[in-house]
């Protein structure tokens, strides 16, 4: 299960700093829960948002995370199931956001810069 968290977090931290920046997060905290269903070589069968964040973009951060990050190789004899299926328990994914994060409201000082790419700064 450490394996799975730590591959899908990976890719799930690059998704959340390559969302648009017109996606609006006007809340400090974004909370979203899935339901996995891997089956017995550790491909990701299924997965469901059993809790969502109430923003679907980022929502959807975590789900392609699972899918970018798969397949899971070798999940141990116990977690398999009769079925021959792999039920992880149920995986959270908090986002924290920042005041600079937030929809800026107001005149961007940077418009008309000639390499916009140099301003970028990192989340």
């Amino acid at each position: 299960i450490n394996r799975v968290r730590r591959a899908v977090n990976f890719y799930w931290k690059q998704n959340l700093d390559n969302l648009s920046s017109s996606v609006p997060l006007t809340r400090s905290q974004y909370r979203t829960e899935v339901d996995i269903v891997l089956n017995g070589r550790g491909q990701l069968e299924s997965i469901k948002v059993t809790d969502g964040s109430g923003n679907d973009p980022v929502d959807l951060c975590v789900v392609d995370a699972f899918r970018i990050a798969g397949p899971f190789p070798n999940p141990p004899a116990q977690l398999v199931s009769r079925d021959g299926r792999v039920y992880l328990p149920e995986f959270d994914f908090t986002v924290q956001v920042s005041n600079a994060r937030l929809q800026y409201q107001g005149i961007d000082p940077r418009a008309g810069v000639q390499f916009p790419g140099i301003i970028k700064s990192p989340r």
